[in-house]
């Protein structure tokens, strides 16, 4: 079960490094030491090395080893107050500002810091997929492009992609964004089987990206020509999550560079997907941080 934390119960509970090591053991392994490769369940450990050895095949295994904090210089104390602040933020922070209140001297090792959370919720929101009525809609995100503003030739604004699924009363449930490819179509019927669980309605407008997703088995609520305000009222909760995700990209972060746009759509679809467990997200995303596989900076940049 996942725990209930805020502020002043994680200054309380993880006071040193030592607690977050064990704090991160019992996350890693709930039942006890298990080897990954001979599956023995008793260990020894190096204190010199911070490692546990398999006393089964010997294999010595990190306790970050597998996790987002796989090879970290950075403390323990330090992502976890990172966590907390990603998660309980209902319009994020900034990494300057992060970089700022955990007192981090480097701007690059806050970036990399903050979009290695970012890969964790995106790889725990990958295993669920939208049901009900589910709304899909395309929207272009970005600053658009100012003839000679840049020497280089900067990158235009992104077109997106939008689900949201509707809930028993109506309102919206959860959402899933993505940067839309150059295969425009083929993105919206690849993005529907991957995301949509099978036979659910789909409400869109006339777009051609959509006109074949009735051939998916999808039922397809199809309205092509509507103006503007008929459509805010046909399409009216993944409207909303656009405009909201605007102003979370504009007012916190001001401004992304367009290759990492995917993973800020990711961060606010992660805390809008588990608005209702206010308390506990920081225990779901460390959780979401130990079961996600490291991710190098290389990676990251690429």
């Amino acid at each position: 079960m996942y725990q209930t934390y805020d502020l002043l119960k994680i200054q309380r509970r993880f006071p040193t490094e030592l607690t977050c090591r064990k704090y991160l053991e019992r996350q890693r392994w709930p039942k006890g030491f298990w080897c990954p490769r001979c599956s023995s369940d008793r260990a020894g450990r190096h204190p010199p090395r911070g490692l546990y050895q398999c006393k089964g095949c010997r294999y010595p295994l990190s306790l970050t080893a597998g996790t987002i904090f796989h090879r970290t210089r950075t403390p323990l104390r330090t992502w976890f107050w990172l966590i907390l602040l990603m998660s309980h933020n209902k319009h994020g922070i900034s990494m300057l500002e992060a970089k700022r209140l955990l007192g981090m001297r480097s701007y690059q090792t806050v970036w990399t810091l903050c979009h290695k959370i970012r890969t964790a919720m995106a790889h725990r929101d990958s295993r669920y997929q939208l049901a009900g009525l589910v709304e899909m809609d395309d929207s272009l995100f970005g600053r658009r492009v100012i003839k000679g503003r840049w020497r280089r030739k900067p990158e235009g604004p992104k077109m997106v992609r939008i689900a949201v699924s509707t809930g028993r009363t109506g309102g919206p449930a959860f959402t899933h964004m993505e940067v839309t490819p150059e295969t425009y179509t083929l993105h919206a019927l690849d993005m529907a089987q991957r995301t949509i669980s099978p036979k659910q309605t789909i409400r869109t407008d006339g777009g051609t990206p959509f006109r074949a997703l009735k051939d998916l088995g999808f039922r397809h609520d199809l309205h092509p020509r509507m103006n503007p305000q008929e459509m805010d009222r046909f399409l009216p909760w993944v409207h909303t999550l656009i405009a909201n995700a605007k102003r979370f990209l504009v007012g916190t972060h001001h401004f992304e560079a367009p290759k990492h746009l995917q993973r800020f759509l990711d961060e606010f679809s992660y805390r809008f997907n588990r608005r209702w467990f206010q308390g506990r997200l920081f225990d779901r995303l460390l959780t979401a941080c130990v079961t996600t596989g490291s991710v190098s900076y290389a990676e990251l940049i690429g």
